[in-house]
């Protein structure tokens, strides 16, 4: 009778241990797993919180600029011109591509001859120009006495008025010369916008 009592109370003690050792194994990994949730969903934005993107430059629109003339030089009956735009403004902007030129002549400053043509041996590229930066075109005049009068019908001109690349407003520059007035003569053409001074 005390030996079936003692093995009764052994298999007692087994069962508790077997049974504590259970839980025990069970507990931890919820625990763990409970831990690590809470890990990821904490660092997450704070890692896409600092993906930033650059802003690019705007384009330059007229008011931005101060126009004024740089190096002339001749050649073959041809005038070569560089006529300078200077960022005035406070702020970077970009420039692309032909500026629209033409002569301009009377106290209106109205349009004399054909508007300038592209020379396009030098393709457009995008110019960014800071506060204070030039920038510059060079136009290409004949000379009016390459060509009788009934075909160039000399006219005087007062200077020029210039449209920066995309820009609807003009700035005017002030250059007396005889030239061509006749509509559709070709003798005027102006490069692409391009950085710095004629002399840079």
């Amino acid at each position: 009778m005390k030996a079936t009592h003692a093995l009764g109370l052994a298999l007692l003690a087994l069962a508790l241990t077997a049974c504590s050792s259970a839980n025990s194994t069970t507990g931890t990994p919820t625990t763990v797993a409970t831990s690590v949730t809470t890990i990821a969903a904490t660092t997450a934005p704070t890692t896409e919180a600092q993906v930033t993107t650059p802003a690019r430059p705007g384009p330059c629109v007229s008011s931005d600029f101060r126009a004024s003339l740089g190096q002339s030089q001749g050649a073959a009956g041809t005038f070569h011109i560089a006529l300078l735009l200077t960022n005035r403004s406070r702020v970077t902007c970009t420039l692309n591509g032909y500026p629209g030129v033409s002569f301009i002549a009377g106290t209106d400053a109205h349009q004399i001859g054909t508007p300038a043509q592209r020379d396009r041996r030098v393709g457009a590229a995008p110019v960014t120009l800071v506060p204070g930066a030039t920038v510059h075109v060079i136009i290409a005049v004949a000379d009016y006495g390459n060509y009788d009068q009934q075909t160039c019908q000399p006219a005087r001109a007062t200077g020029y008025r210039i449209f920066p690349p995309g820009s609807t407003g003009s700035l005017l520059i002030s250059a007396p010369q005889m030239v061509c007035s006749k509509p559709g003569l070709q003798g005027f053409q102006t490069t692409v916008v391009l950085p710095g001074t004629l002399s840079d």
